[in-house]
């Protein structure tokens, strides 16, 4: 309110000055009819204490909140109930509970409080963690809590009574009317607000596994045909990751070589070390570099005039080899990761096959496979 003595100036001036402690308390004493705060004065945030890790997902929610200099508070509770969700509190802000509807869903529920005198608008959100409630299900929870908070509070974001009601498990009665209160008031538009690409904010270990399906050109060894098993450890932050893998590779697809009146079938089984680097894009795209050293044990069967002839002890051969690849994939939400790399491997030493004359005991090499085998791996991860 402001008083009369506005109105004019010079002797009224004094006068004004004169009124001035009876209209402020006048001020004092009528109704303050106030607007909402542009931003979010407080957060109460509920986790219930049948949420696994409730202590950890609570300050992780916190954190989001904190981060941009909003009052938080949080505790383990019991259940949420329509009783609380429902209530008014004379304390501006928003009041936040989170639940688990199912073991990969969380129900968050929200009550807005503008003013004490109207009741709180309430929005029901349903987060779905891909993997349960691990590191990233956690830290994309809170997220979601955070830009739906912020989005409720503004109004962009509002759900029904009836909604939220059905969300905590409270049937609606037959007669049931949409509360008066807020009929005076416009139509609010809930707003369906498309989900950001989380990124893990904290470091974590996960384990991988997985398997790949390979092929290498050899030159005149042909083209190698494979597959590997993998399994190893990743650390990913934000939207990097680092892996390393043990892998096993068994060439299970027989091919036969054809040269100067003999056939050759190898058959090889071998391990690798593999090192490896990814970079995630939004949207599940990502892109990787892979190093490896790989010993491989090769057992070639050799036959003349198609009768297999067994091969000596010391025809079966070790070979080392190190290589590396390029590649880019897709992380889907519960199938895992697959991706296509382009590689190449670089031998260690000769992998000459050679043959030795029955008759005369000369040996002449019968084939010399590349030095360096490009290749491409196809590869699904967990």
């Amino acid at each position: 309110m402001k008083g009369p003595g506005h109105a004019c100036c010079g002797a009224a001036l004094s006068l004004a000055l004169a009124f001035a402690p009876g209209l402020a308390r006048a001020a004092d004493a009528a109704p303050a009819i106030a607007a909402a705060p542009t931003s979010l004065p407080r957060v109460d945030v509920v986790i219930a204490d049948s949420f696994p890790s409730a202590t950890i997902v609570a300050a992780r929610v916190a954190g989001w909140f904190t981060g941009q200099g909003i009052a938080t508070k949080t505790e383990v509770g019991p259940e949420p109930t329509a009783t609380w969700v429902l209530a008014s509190t004379p304390i501006q802000g928003v009041r936040i509970w989170i639940t688990l509807g199912t073991p990969t869903t969380a129900r968050v529920f929200f009550s807005v409080q503008e003013r004490a005198d109207v009741p709180p608008r309430v929005l029901l959100q349903e987060v779905e963690l891909r993997s349960g409630v691990d590191e990233l299900g956690i830290e994309r929870l809170a997220q979601v809590a955070s830009f739906s908070a912020l989005a409720a509070w503004e109004g962009s974001a509002e759900s029904t009574r009836r909604d939220v009601e059905q969300g905590l498990g409270v049937k609606p009665s037959p007669a049931a009317v949409t509360p008066a209160p807020r009929a005076v008031e416009p139509a609010r538009t809930k707003v369906v607000q498309s989900e950001p690409t989380i990124f893990p904010a904290k470091p974590y270990w996960r384990f991988i596994g997985g398997f790949s399906y390979d092929t290498k050109w050899r030159g005149q060894a042909g083209t190698f045909v494979g597959s590997t098993t993998n399994a190893g450890a990743s650390r990913r932050y934000e939207q990097n990751e680092l892996s390393a893998r043990l892998v096993l590779h068994v060439g299970f697809v027989p091919y036969s070589i054809h040269r100067d009146g003999a056939r050759l079938q190898p058959n090889t089984i071998g391990g690798s070390l593999v090192l490896g680097a990814k970079h995630h894009l939004p949207g599940g795209i990502w892109f990787g570099a892979e190093l490896e050293a790989a010993r491989e044990l090769v057992s070639p069967r050799m036959a003349a005039n198609d009768v297999w002839i067994a091969p000596r002890t010391d025809s079966r051969s070790w070979s080392s080899w190190l290589g590396g690849g390029l590649g880019l994939g897709y992380e889907y939400k519960r199938l895992g990761v697959i991706g296509l790399f382009a590689t190449v491997a670089v031998a260690l030493g000769d992998q000459d096959y050679v043959v030795q004359d029955a008759t005369t005991g000369e040996q002449h090499t019968l084939l010399s496979p590349w030095r360096v085998q490009p290749g491409l791996s196809l590869r699904t991860l967990f």
